[in-house]
């Protein structure tokens, strides 16, 4: 066989390739609403932390924005089931880097009834909340219109709030299982 010349073309400068330490220090919320739309700021440490560009739930992949203080932030997406997902950091969107940790999907939790319905506007009353997929968890709330206050896990059926000072009023309970996510029941 015939070998053929092999000519090379410089383009006058060299290419470089840059490797980057990225390490993960922690993720928040750990989990969020299967409806997606959870913002999950991720701390990191390292060089150039700041081009971080995307984030991956299982295999779904959004940008990163609000690069700030070594934190960035994904808004989840929707998932079809709950469960539990791995999350993960990109600089270019292709190439994937583990935090160590899963995000969990979990269905938005359901008010069936809250007992008693009034109390003085002064707050302090203590409500018990009745209804379904209640988790005991970290930002477990219950909102009294727009004023979060923190929830006492009873069972998944049933959650104890005390409620917040409020102007006279009607307002709309919910219950965050994250203390970000609000789904109206």
């Amino acid at each position: 066989l015939d070998s053929l010349p092999v000519s090379t073309v410089s383009t006058g400068s060299p290419m470089h390739f840059t490797f980057i330490e990225v390490f993960v220090k922690s993720f928040s919320p750990h989990l969020g609403s299967v409806h997606g739309g959870t913002p999950v700021t991720i701390s990191l440490d390292g060089e150039h932390v700041d081009l971080i560009s995307h984030c991956k739930f299982g295999t779904a992949m959004v940008k990163a924005s609000g690069f700030l203080n070594g934190t960035i932030t994904c808004i989840a997406p929707s998932q079809q089931t709950a469960g539990r997902v791995s999350l993960g950091i990109s600089l270019d969107g292709v190439d994937f880097i583990s935090t160590g940790s899963d995000f969990t999907y979990v269905d938005p939790p359901l008010v069936h009834s809250i007992v008693p319905q009034s109390g003085p506007e002064t707050g302090g009353t203590a409500v018990t909340v009745h209804g379904q997929r209640f988790l005991n968890s970290i930002g477990l709330m219950c909102v009294f219109g727009n004023q979060s206050i923190e929830g006492q896990w009873l069972s998944d059926e049933m959650i104890m709030c005390d409620t917040p000072a409020m102007k006279p009023g009607h307002y709309t309970l919910s219950v965050s299982s994250n203390g970000i996510d609000v789904d109206p029941s």
